[in-house]
């Protein structure tokens, strides 16, 4: 045990050196390069060749390979991450994927693909530390580089200047230009050094495993795992980390006799750990990226129907030299569609697809092998073996998502393919998994005697993935997963399964890449699991993105790239020597950044000459065009009458709600109550708690203590989603509406049934549904019936903040909580607001909760004030009774009386608890309705309190 330990403090020091770099990289430019193992076998190639091959002496090859390991990695960020800065962290993240590929098969093509023995450079012999038991000098001597190297990246990056600069341009790039700090010399100073390491760590690894480019690349895995659990954060931790797995990986294979587990576990804890730190849903402070655009799931039958019988023309006529290819480049497209449902459509990046593909494939394989089951049995059974896989990597979608998930979704198919791909025991022994020729009721389909025949199936199973896909897309369950993936909160707000949403996307996503995964496995008699690989999910996020990741088309298109497809056929015929796939593969990773930068929607965007969904047929009810009969604004602004919906009456109570973030009580046992038909104003200067009290009520917020009830029925438990479907409804500062769905999909997406069997039903018909007779009575009520088939980025702010209120009270909420709607509109907006917000009180009957810092708009529309001040209600009461009282006037003049500073009890007001900001202004009432300015015959403290409203206000 003593002795695995220690010979596992070796392994674990070179994954510290390939840890550190990718952190250095991290700190110093925000990316997560997943290249760094590619920068590994740059420094181990580079190393071989000028020492081996060319006979340069140890110390300067071994220079010579740093350097350019460096230089790779400099180049990279300046040719590939640079143009990319202002692309979304994801976006960036496939980039890196491509680069890996680049490197990858650059090496391959240019060394070949032999293991090639490295004799170390370091002392073998054997020592015994501390009198324990024998253990190669060598071990030792790195496990003494790793400390020395981490040492001094914790004290450069801690205690120096630069550390000091890296760190600031990490947090805000354009303050540190603005103190004569460049963040592109800070960014390639650290990717420089980050690539060193990395090279470091190649150039002694290979004298223990061996000099093979795919295990170099695969020292990304243990890199990525020390840097998760340090949080890209600390050099110690990271080390610390290293060391742990080195050891556990060391040990497992003592105990362990079963290949893949040391390679497995260590990562499966850090999927464990990225679970654990994650959330449910993002903080309010989360900035949801800017995600590819998606197409919308329309299949005109007329023009697949004669894609097919064309395809099918030229599968039966041209040479069966061709026809595997076609086979390959279908089931290729097969696999990519399961992507584009899963991260075009539910915006979860999986690096898994074809680790779904192979369990299908093994189960259905190995069914058919040794239990001799028909093929079409099979075939189903491996689709529905596929879907619980899903369900299993996507678990950490639950409380990850972004960059967090890719690596989650990457570390488990890699476990997958070390633990079962790659086992001999479990893949059939020596002699493999042999299965019988494929027929389909009693026809031949068998891809060896008659590959045309098996070409035709297999165009037939992706002809039924893509109605699927797209059946999905144009149902009410696609509005659901579209939300999702555009913003995670309000979907929640409007009583989404945010959980449920993303599982079933993955959970399709298997069953389609499932399928594919059989046809795979049965194109030839004898199954290959070796093709079940990490690299071939890569290969299928690279080729989909180019493609467009977000349309069916694009996932079609993507099928042609597929290794042995028809990209890699024609090329082949044109240059026929050599393995051209490998040349293929390299041109479609080299594409990938361009395409990033030129093509972000992808190529399919283009040839589908894609617009918008606004710019596609909306439809109003039944759906024959627009609605004519919708109201219209007039040139006064004003709103034609609308049909009142009332919505069930319920009470909201909110008793001694306390939030604490840490130390700080942002919300200090707030009460309040809010009945059916009154608009209760919250008042209170930014950071007093407000949006952090609407938060908690709307469960986004955890409490510390306190209740909330809506009627009868405690809500202090319940998840937003549960609390949306009891009758709370709710806006956002920043609007947070579906910007990939227009106006219309938008309001049906709050107005939609939130049944599940839709995910079931969806796949073979989805339903159109009306817009029910709230979400009707939204649109007349803001005239959004021309609108309706627009984006929300197509109008204006004050009309994108009314879409926000209409979809918000489309969901028919008992009492809705609304967070400064005003902001940003100017007056007239404001006042039509106004009376909207009066008749939604008055005819629907909701009771509105307002945080607004509009105090003439407060005091217009507002039945009762809240006026709240660090984290505590310092006064309740009407309009009238909050202007003159004097706690409410010492927190806005800024007194230090502690008698009057006190909270007390506003005179005739049933509430006087509160939470966490500082107030705002607060000036004399008006009339509900009324525009006029307020009288200036106040008394002295109101016109005082009045002062520092018109300033506060601005």
């Amino acid at each position: 045990m003593i002795r695995f330990a220690l010979l596992g403090l070796g392994l674990g020091a070179i994954y510290a050196l390939a840890g550190q770099g990718l952190l250095l990289v991290y700190r110093g430019s925000g990316v997560v390069n997943f290249a760094q193992g590619a920068f590994a076998a740059v420094g181990a190639l580079a190393f071989y060749q000028l020492h081996m091959e060319a006979g340069v002496p140890t110390a300067p090859a071994v220079a010579l390979a740093l350097a350019i390991s460096g230089a790779v990695g400099a180049l990279m960020h300046l040719a590939v991450m640079r143009p990319l800065r202002d692309a979304p962290p994801l976006t960036r993240v496939i980039a890196t994927l491509g680069v890996m590929v680049v490197l990858q098969q650059a090496g391959r093509i240019v060394f070949g693909t032999e293991v090639h023995i490295v004799p170390s450079f370091l002392p073998t012999d054997s020592v015994r530390p501390f009198g324990g038991p024998a253990v190669g000098a060598d071990r030792l001597v790195l496990l003494a580089i790793a400390v020395v190297i981490s040492a001094v990246l914790w004290l450069v990056y801690r205690y120096s200047r630069f550390g000091a600069v890296t760190a600031a341009v990490a947090e805000n790039e354009r303050a540190a230009q603005l103190t004569g700090h460049s963040p592109d010399v800070v960014a390639v100073i650290n990717w420089t050094l980050g690539a060193m390491l990395a090279g470091a760590a190649g150039i002694l690894i290979v004298p223990i495993t061996g000099l093979d480019i795919n295990t170099l690349i695969l020292l990304i895995i243990p890199a990525l795992a020390t840097c998760v659990v340090a949080a890209f954060a600390s050099f110690p931790i990271a080390f610390a980390a290293s060391m742990v797995i080195g050891i556990t990986q060391s040990e497992i294979t003592n105990y362990v006799s079963a290949a893949g587990w040391g390679e497995a576990v260590p990562f499966l804890v850090v999927v464990l750990v990225l679970v654990v730190r994650g959330r449910g849903l993002p903080l309010r402070s989360h900035v949801n990226e800017v995600l590819p655009e998606i197409g919308t799931g329309v299949l005109r039958p007329g023009r697949v129907a004669a894609v097919v019988a064309v395809a099918t023309v030229v599968i039966l006529s041209t040479p069966d030299s061709w026809t595997d290819a076609f086979t390959t480049t279908i089931i290729g497209a097969i696999v990519c569609v399961s992507l584009v449902v899963v991260t075009g459509y539910g915006g979860q990046l999986s690096l898994a697809q074809f680790a779904f593909a192979g369990w299908g494939g093994y189960v259905a394989s190995r069914l058919a092998a040794e239990h001799g089951l028909p093929f079409l049995l099979v075939l189903v059974i491996g689709v529905v073996a596929a879907v619980p896989l899903g369900v299993v990597v996507g678990l950490p979608a639950l409380r990850t998502r972004g960059i967090h998930l890719a690596i989650a979704t990457f570390g488990l198919a890699y476990s997958l393919q070390a633990v079962l791909f790659q086992s001999v025991p479990l893949t059939g022994g020596l002699e493999g998994t042999v299965v019988e020729p494929a027929s389909l009721f009693g026809w031949d389909v068998d891809p060896v005697s008659h590959p045309k025949r098996y070409a035709v199936v297999c165009l037939a199973a992706l002809l039924l993935a893509a109605v699927a896909a797209g059946n999905i897309r144009r149902g009410r369950s696609g509005r659901r997963l579209v939300a999702v993936r555009g913003n995670e909160r309000a979907a929640a707000s409007l009583g989404i399964s945010v959980y449920g949403a993303k599982l079933v996307s993955f959970a399709l996503s298997a069953a389609i890449a499932g399928l594919g995964g059989v046809l795979l496995a049965f194109q030839s008699s004898y199954v290959d699991f070796n093709q079940f690989n990490v690299f071939s999910s890569i290969a299928v996020v690279i080729n989909t993105v180019i493609g467009g990741v977000g349309f069916l088309l694009g996932g079609v298109i993507a099928g042609a790239s597929t290794s042995g497809g028809l990209t890699s056929k024609i090329f082949g015929e044109i240059f026929p020597n050599g393995d051209i796939n490998q040349y293929v593969t390299l041109a479609l990773a080299a594409l990938l950044a361009p395409t990033l930068i030129s093509f972000p929607n992808g190529f399919a965007a283009r040839i589908a000459g894609w617009r918008p969904p606004a710019a596609l047929t909306a439809r109003f009810g039944h759906g024959a065009g627009r609605s004519s009969g919708g109201a219209s604004r007039s040139s006064g602004g004003a709103v034609a009458p609308a049909v009142a919906h009332r919505v069930p009456p319920k009470v909201l109570r909110v008793q001694d709600l306390a939030v604490r973030f840490g130390g700080v009580h942002a919300l200090g046992g707030v009460s309040m109550e809010v009945r059916p038909g009154e608009i209760v104003g919250l008042m209170g200067p930014n950071g007093a708690g407000k949006t952090t009290f609407i938060d908690a009520v709307t469960g986004f917020t955890r409490l510390w203590s306190g209740t909330i009830q809506l009627d009868d029925t405690r809500m202090d438990a319940q998840n937003p989603r549960r609390r949306a479907l009891l009758g709370i409804g709710r806006t956002f500062q920043s609007l947070e509406l579906f910007d990939q769905l227009s106006v219309l999909e938008n309001l049906r997406t709050a107005a939609d049934p939130r049944d599940s069997i839709a995910y079931v039903t969806d796949l073979v018909r989805p339903r159109r549904t009306q817009l029910t007779p709230a979400a009707r009575s939204a649109v007349e009520m803001f005239a959004l019936a021309d609108d309706l088939d627009r984006l929300p980025s197509e109008l204006s702010y004050g009309r994108r903040r009314q879409v926000a209120i209409a979809r918000a009270i489309a969901a028919e909420p008992s009492v809705l909580l609304l967070d400064e709607p005003a902001a940003g509109l100017n007056e007239s907006e404001t006042h039509e607001l106004s009376d909207l917000l009066r008749r939604l009180a008055d005819e629907w009957g909701i009771g509105i909760v307002l945080v607004e810092h509009d105090v003439p708009m407060l005091n217009r529309v507002c039945d009762r004030l809240v006026v709240m001040d660090f984290g505590k209600v310092i006064a309740t009461g009407t309009p009238a009774e909050i202007r003159s009282d004097p706690r409410v006037i010492a927190a806005y003049l800024g007194t230090e009386d502690p008698e009057i500073a006190e909270p007390a009890e506003v005179s005739g007001s049933a509430e006087h608890n509160g939470s966490a900001e500082p107030p705002e202004a607060v000036r004399p009432a008006q009339p509900a309705g009324s525009t006029e300015p307020a009288a200036a015959a106040e008394p002295a403290a109101s016109q005082d309190v009045a002062a520092v409203g018109r300033e506060l206000s601005g």
